[in-house]
């Protein structure tokens, strides 16, 4: 039977000069983590979705606030045992 697991990828990347060097460095720092305790890596996988705040009308339009939309994309990496 194969495990799938997957775990959200954050890199924390600090101004530094090489920002794609560090996210790769992370990258494989969490893929030896996870081989380590018998984990194969799969893939990298990214999920778009779209976060609306429907707003608010206010009282008479006073303190209205208007409805937004943000897009928020959620990186996971994926391992199988």
């Amino acid at each position: 039977m194969i495990s799938r697991e997957c775990e959200v990828a954050t890199a924390a990347i600090e101004a530094v000069e090489m920002p794609a060097d560090a996210a790769a460095e992370q990258l494989e720092e969490m893929i030896n983590h996870f081989a380590s305790q018998g984990w194969d890596y799969v893939r990298l996988e990214s999920v778009s979705t779209i976060v609306t705040n429907p707003g608010n009308a206010g009282c008479a339009g006073f303190g209205a606030v208007p409805a937004t939309s943000a897009e928020t994309i959620v990186y996971m990496v994926v391992f199988r045992k």
